[in-house]
């Protein structure tokens, strides 16, 4: 790390640097601080992301080794809504610019979780200070090695690297639902079962409770940092904490009525101010689509009340896609005085989260009285305005969904004794009832789910119970033209920018009315189209034919479209991964199994050194033999058979004489095993040399890395439908394209390592005690209790960050030569 290029050991100096303004008091009392608290209970609009995201880079970056050393150096800031990750992502981006820009360096990259293919590879730099934001849905997921619209064998590398060394921040928990007592539960699970390198969590709120956090595992927090008398006397806080805000019940509209959305509309235009922002915020997003569509009718055709400058209108909610989205969100956040008639924003619940917005009239629906503060927060947010309005409006209890109706009562008393009056932060009163009681993670449900192999039925494990209500269950969909009946088997992987969530339920209601979807068929190798049998899951990823409708840029998803979709263009082109695929053996260059090993160890050997994380010497030995020894299987007779397939007779014959562990283009007709996997033929030939005089001594860890490498293997090895025996060997079983009776040559793995040739069995992966002692499940059940789930997932991550590093360099000394790592 290079030394500060002036003094920032002190934090004002620092948080300054990077904001242009000099922090509040309770901003350097919390970076002061010698541990971090559990809860940050501070109002909203005061700067909790700041007084966070300042005091871990200060710690990083600034301050002393030793406190360095105890602040983790993954920041994991979970969001409960999608329109809050560009802002705060941005935030991080632009006070970590002003700091290189000032001559710091190294600094943390900063990564937004989303689901779907996506360039940035960061699981790749673990060793990395990173800033990884996201929404609740997308970090539990993967938290809960279950990671939502991304490549499943990548599940245990994320599920790896959030929970060790890693800070966890949860901002607005009292919009999170079931992943609040979720996140607890992972917190306790870390400190019993333990980690790699720090980690803590921050539940940070306006009205956040201590008993929210409290579960059967976890003790509710004793660490709680509150604002003090000294902060309130900030004038800049104070007017933000003292601003006006009036409230007034809107009893003018009945929500009841069927003409409700336009008379909302109407209404709406009544109340706006000129050159202003207007909020209104509905708790559906059918209903905010309805008003809006009422209120752009009535813009577009100048009913507007006789005024002489028409409004800009704008919506925004969750199910839209990442170009949309970002888009409408630019436009509401534009400046509402810039035209004569300024901005009415139609929204949801994605705006209640800290979203940096204010308005100087509010139109919001009833809500949980927690809800409704934050909904407060984006009213008159910095005492900019010398009046501004709040109106309510009262729902009957069959409109309460998403919510409860008894979560409504509570909010209509505390609204009903504002009545007239100022909401302004420092007078509203906490949430009285905790969030509602959830399904609680327990230990046998992370055990569970550190299994990772795929149901052959296609049923996933349902972590969607840990993360959200059963109402807010979604997956993802996006739009592709079909070249015909059928999806075109070979589809690139989807990327990031193409999916747009969507409710189980309208998902469901879409298929009873035979549209056309098309699923990733991990066995078969193709897209193909949506059987009736195949289960839908949260998270999952659906490809509708654009032809089907289902989603408009303006309104989102719209499932009762019939208007056909405007295809995004993926910017990734790369196939989606199989149990018998392997896309980076194919990416890159020309370079036999002996090189790769080589390098791939001396990755390890550098990623290890760069962690500096003392545990980590305790496993260094059995990290680098299996970042040697992760490719032995390569060797055997179907992998080279189809490294050299398509080859030219001349090159052919050349290349036949060295064992290669990758090659650029790609094999013609894939492996003659469709299941074939290396790494089995890696643990087995591995296991065959366990003991004895001859090859390189692996322990039972090393084992399971080499094993788990792909993410396609990991704890039992099973057969897949369609595996047949091998050609000559009647009734031989054939375990992912590997059978007893199979020979590997002699290896050269590098420095001196030498694999004999190897005769290979599968009696290993028979259940209970064999000729070679116990199963290979069972000795990796029992690695899962001497390491625990999240340990040992992080070291599955090292070596995959290993064996991806070494390929890239290969990669690049064609292109730029130089030494392995010039």
């Amino acid at each position: 790390m290079s030394p500060p290029p002036s003094d920032l050991s002190d934090f004002s100096s620092f948080f300054a640097l990077a904001t242009g303004h000099p922090p509040r008091p309770f901003q350097k009392r919390l970076a002061a601080e010698p541990d971090w608290p559990e809860i940050l209970r501070v109002p909203t609009g005061a700067g909790k992301t700041a007084a966070v995201g300042l005091a871990w880079l200060w710690r990083r970056l600034a301050a002393d080794r030793e406190m360095r050393r105890r602040t983790p150096r993954r920041l994991v800031y979970v969001l409960p809504m999608r329109a809050l990750v560009e802002q705060v992502s941005g935030r991080f981006r632009e006070w970590i610019k002003a700091l290189g820009d000032a001559g710091w360096g190294p600094l943390p990259a900063v990564e937004v979780l989303m689901g779907g293919e996506h360039a940035s590879r960061w699981e790749l730099e673990p060793e990395r200070d990173q800033v990884l934001v996201g929404t609740q849905d997308m970090i539990l997921s993967a938290a809960l090695n279950r990671s939502y619209a991304s490549n499943r064998f990548r599940w245990p590398i994320y599920f790896g690297l959030l929970n060790n060394d890693a800070l966890w921040v949860l901002d607005e928990v009292q919009l999170m639902g079931p992943s609040l007592p979720a996140s607890a539960q992972l917190d306790a699970f870390r400190r019993a079962y333990g980690t790699y390198g720090p980690t803590a969590s921050i539940w940070m709120s306006a009205t956040v409770r201590a008993e929210w956090m409290q579960t059967v595992d976890r003790p509710a927090p004793q660490r709680i940092f509150e604002l003090s008398a000294d902060d309130l006397d900030d004038a800049v806080l104070h007017r933000t904490l003292a601003a006006t805000k009036t409230v007034a019940e809107l009893k003018r509209v009945k929500a009841s009525s069927r003409e409700y959305p336009g008379a909302l509309a109407r209404l709406v235009l009544e109340l706006h101010r000129p050159g202003t922002r207007t909020l209104v915020i509905l708790n559906t997003v059918s209903r905010a689509q309805a008003v809006y569509v009422a209120l752009r009718e009535l813009v577009m055709h100048g009913l507007d009340s006789g005024k002489e400058a028409r409004p800009g209108t704008v919506l925004l909610h969750s199910r839209f896609r990442p170009r949309d989205r970002v888009q409408h969100m630019e436009r509401a956040q534009g400046e509402a005085g810039a035209s004569a008639g300024g901005l009415i924003v139609v929204s949801t619940q994605v705006l209640e989260a800290g979203v940096d917005l204010s308005a100087a009239t509010l139109v919001t629906e009833l809500a949980p009285w927690a809800s409704i503060v934050q909904r407060l927060g984006r009213c008159n947010r910095y005492g900019e305005e010398e009046e501004a309005s709040v109106y309510w409006i009262d729902l009957p209890d069959r409109m309460s969904a998403p919510y409860e109706a008894v979560e409504l009562a509570d909010a209509r008393r505390l609204l009903g004794g504002l009545e007239g009056r100022s909401a302004s932060p420092l007078h509203l009163p906490d949430p009285e009832a905790p969030p509602a009681v959830s399904d609680v993670l327990r230990k046998r449900d992370l055990w569970d789910l550190f299994d990772t192999a795929p149901d052959l039925s296609g049923n996933e494990t349902d972590v969607g119970r840990f993360i959200r209500e059963t109402t807010g269950r979604d997956l993802f969909v996006a739009w592709r033209q079909w070249p015909g009946q059928v999806p075109d088997p070979a589809w690139d992987e989807v990327a990031t920018e193409e999916l747009c969530k969507a409710p189980l339920q309208d998902v469901r209601e879409l298929l009873r009315a035979r549209r056309r979807v098309a699923v990733w068929d991990i066995l078969e190798r193709r897209w193909r189209a949506l059987r009736a049998n195949d289960p839908l899951f949260p998270g999952q990823i659906l490809v509708f034919d654009t032809a089907a409708g289902g989603y408009d840029s303006d309104l989102g998803w719209k499932p009762e479209s019939t208007a056909p979709v405007e295809p995004v263009k993926p910017s990734i082109e790369r196939a989606p991964e199989a149990i018998g695929s392997d896309g980076a053996t194919w990416e890159g260059v020309w370079q036999t199994l002996a090189e790769h090993a080589q390098e791939s160890a001396q990755e390890m050997r550098a990623l290890l050194q760069a962690l500096d994380i003392a545990e980590l010497r305790q496993v260094e030995q059995d990290l680098e033999l299996a970042a040697r020894c992760h490719d032995l299987g390569k060797a055997h007779p179907v992998f080279q058979e189809a490294m050299l397939d398509g080859l030219p007779d001349e090159e052919r014959k050349t290349r036949s004489t060295q064992l290669w562990a990758k090659r650029p283009g790609r094999s013609s007709r894939g492996y003659r095993y469709p299941h074939f996997r290396h790494e089995l033929a890696s643990l087995l030939g591995l296991l065959a040399h366990q003991g004895g005089p001859d090859g390189p001594a692996l322990s039972d860890l090393a084992l399971y890395l080499v094993l788990s490498h792909h993410g396609k293997a990991r704890l039992g090895v099973r057969s897949y439908p369609g595996e047949r025996p091998l050609d000559g060997g009647a009734g031989e079983d054939r375990v992912l394209g590997v059978a007893s009776g199979d020979r590997l040559p002699e290896v050269d793995l590098g420095a001196g390592v030498r694999v004999p040739p190897t005769l290979l069995d599968l009696e290993p992966l028979a259940v209970g005690l064999g000729a070679s002692g116990p199963s290979w499940l069972e000795r990796s059940l029992s690695l899962l209790e001497q390491y625990g789930p999240f340990r040992l997932a992080f070291l599955e991550a090292l070596v995959r960050a290993a064996d991806a590093r070494a390929s890239r360099i290969a990669q690049a000394r064609q292109v730029y030569g130089g030494g392995p790592h010039g």
